[in-house]
Order: C-alpha cells, then structure tokens, then sequence
C-alpha cells in the first residue's frame, strides 16, 4: 500500500529534479551560446533561461514546498526541528535570495545587452558576473539535496 507521506515525498523529488536540472542546465547552455561569440544567439539563450524559469523554476519552488511541508507532516517530522530538514529549507532560501535579488535583475540586463551589440564589453562582464552569481544560487541546492539524502545533519 501506498502512503500518503510516499506519493507526497515522490511529489517532492520529482518538482526537485525539474527544478535543480533546470536551475543546473541553464549554466550550461548560456555558457554554450557565449561560445558562439554572437550576441543576439546570447540573449537569445538568456531569454530561453528566463522563460524556462517561469515554466520549471517558479512552479518547482511552489511544488517542492508544498509536498516537502506535506511529506514532512504526513512523516511526522517537526520541520525547523529536524536538522536536515531546517539545513535544507535554509540553502534553498538562501538560493532564492541569491536568485531574486541578483541573479534575475541580471538575466534581464544581459538580454539588453545582448541586443546592443556595440557594447560587448559590457555584456562579457555581466554574463562574467551571471556566472559567478549562478554558480552562487546553485550550489546550495545541490547542498540542500545532499543535506536531505544524507539527513546530515541529524
């Protein structure tokens, strides 16, 4: 017999999966396009990245909240309690603070750059900085992903 706590945990890992693949990937293909040393193909990427966070990104952080709440309470887990559970929730806030608060207002930036082609400097220098910033938003969640398969700490 099925759980609820089960079908609610899967719920979980699988907005988890869309999410982190997504947040990862879109490092990778921004990375790819700057190959092409073209920036209309860049903000074209960039423009993908931001419309791919509002189909993946934003509905995988309503989902993994949500069946994480759910799959905790139906556990019996006191969320801010258990160690691996409050460690997670705090990478992934820190993520998206990163996310909203730096790395968004810059996607859009690079798209406006990306359209003004005179100016490469600049648009080297922001996709610069988006990487570092990305890097910056990703790594907690593969850290809160750890944290919630290890239940470290305990």
């Amino acid at each position: 017999m099925i759980t609820s706590y089960a079908l609610y945990k899967l719920l979980h890992l699988v907005a988890v999966v869309l999410f982190l693949g997504n947040a990862t990937l879109g490092l990778f293909w921004v990375a790819h396009a700057e190959r092409t040393r073209d920036p209309a193909f860049v903000g074209h990427a960039m423009q993908g990245i931001i419309r791919a966070d509002r189909w993946f990104t934003t509905p995988g952080v309503i989902l993994i909240t949500a069946a994480g709440i759910a799959a905790a309470m139906a556990g019996g887990y006191r969320i801010l309690a258990v160690g691996w559970i409050a460690g997670s929730i705090g990478m992934f806030i820190l993520s998206g603070l990163v996310f909203g608060f730096a790395l968004a207002p810059l996607q859009k930036r690079i798209v406006v750059e990306a359209g003004n082609a005179a100016d490469t400097e600049a648009l080297a220098g922001s996709l610069r900085r988006w990487h570092a910033i990305g890097w910056v938003a990703v790594t907690p969640l593969w850290l809160a992903v750890a944290m919630m398969v290890l239940k470290w700490p305990g």
